[in-house]
């Protein structure tokens, strides 16, 4: 499948027309786009905070349904989330819960992960990160 897994801070961009989302464009043509069940959350996070009432959160969820296949926690993905929180901590590097779920559905789907935050996902083993900054 031709597919990558798409960072919530990248949908934050489109959703915002934010000018960096064109830096992404070339990493996203002709893909699949994944989104983790994780940033699905965090984006509804984000229009909770900003108070976004409900034709706006509907605008989301529909743009989001339609653009997205969102992947959901299982045994599979919860066990790969607990190896990659371990293996950053070895390491000496910690990594935040939320991107050791985005991570671990990079990794169990085998897919690239697209992202505006490399330095947050740079330290996972066998995670290939797609980035236009911090590398």
């Amino acid at each position: 499948m031709n597919a990558a897994v798409i960072d919530t801070n990248i949908v934050s961009f489109i959703i915002k027309a934010d000018t960096r989302a064109a830096l992404y464009k070339h990493h996203m043509e002709d893909k699949a786009w994944i989104l983790s069940f994780m940033s699905f959350a965090e984006l509804h996070r984000w229009a909770i905070k900003w108070h976004w009432k409900t034709p706006r959160l509907s605008k989301l969820d529909h743009y989001l349904s339609a653009s997205y296949t969102i992947h959901y926690a299982d045994d599979v993905l919860c066990r790969k989330w607990a190896e990659v929180r371990e293996e950053c901590r070895k390491k000496g590097r910690a990594i935040d819960t939320d991107d050791a779920w985005i991570a671990a559905t990079a990794l169990i789907l085998d897919l690239p992960l697209v992202t505006h935050n490399y330095k947050h996902f740079a330290h996972v083993e066998g995670l290939k990160v797609l980035s236009e900054v911090d590398t």
